[in-house]
């Protein structure tokens, strides 16, 4: 009898270990936390969000939230790339006074290396003012930060937010005009390009839908027929009895 080896297959396990996750270089590469992970590529594309005083050490920028996005790994730290400024709705509410002006706007730029993004400032005057002050005091930062940010690349245009000093210039602008209490930017954020459908796609649900209206079309014309059938034998043996 021909003896048969039996082979035994050896399984690979992969350990886990912490890996600390880095801000840029352009944020003093700040350690942000730390994930346990078998394998660094699978976290590629991940979003991290932390407090800008973790990140600065400043007290005074606890009222924020910085977003990051993980773009590469090297040993045993992951690299990312600044993608979001947030700051705190609840310190606008409590800014927020009675015979105040609020003045709100979202803009949607091309900075000047070509990324798109969304600023969504927000300024707050120290009385209420009227309708024709309101629109100026709109129109004049709109203007000012199209002009600010298509002459500033992505990373000075963060920068600028994170230091304050995008903030102040826009308040002196607007103080010409009216004094202005607070001016903040709520939301700075990186819009990122969608993945296009393909057409065969669409033309595959499109069929679908084609499909699924015929078949609801032909339930009702059965329903509606028996409908009929049913009422006019009805009336049959009522004229008959």
């Amino acid at each position: 009898m021909a003896k048969t080896d039996k082979k035994s297959a050896k399984q690979i396990i992969k350990k886990k270990k912490w890996i600390t996750i880095f801000a840029p270089k352009s944020m003093g590469e700040v350690p942000l936390g730390e994930s346990f992970l078998e394998d660094t590529s699978s976290v590629v594309g991940r979003t991290v969000k932390v407090n800008l005083m973790q990140v600065t050490g400043d007290v005074k920028n606890q009222n924020a939230e910085v977003k990051f996005e993980i773009t590469g790994a090297q040993e045993n730290k992951l690299e990312t790339r600044i993608t979001g400024y947030y700051f705190s709705a609840a310190t606008i509410k409590r800014f927020m006074r009675r015979h105040t002006s609020r003045i709100d706007d979202s803009l949607v730029i091309l900075t000047q290396d070509g990324v798109k993004i969304v600023i969504k400032p927000f300024a707050l005057t120290k009385s209420k003012v009227t309708r024709s002050v309101e629109y100026t005091l709109r129109l004049t930062m709109k203007e000012e930060l199209m002009n600010l940010v298509k002459k500033t690349t992505y990373e000075a245009l963060f920068s600028s937010v994170l230091k304050y000093q995008l903030q102040k210039e826009l308040r002196e602008k607007l103080n010409k005009i009216y004094p202005v209490k607070n001016m903040e930017v709520r939301v700075l954020e990186e819009i990122k390009r969608q993945k296009k459908k393909s057409r065969r796609k669409k033309s595959l649900s499109r069929q679908s839908t084609r499909k699924r209206l015929k078949k609801k079309k032909s339930q009702l014309k059965r329903s509606r027929n028996k409908f009929f059938k049913s009422h006019f034998f009805l009336n049959l043996l009522y004229l008959l009895g």
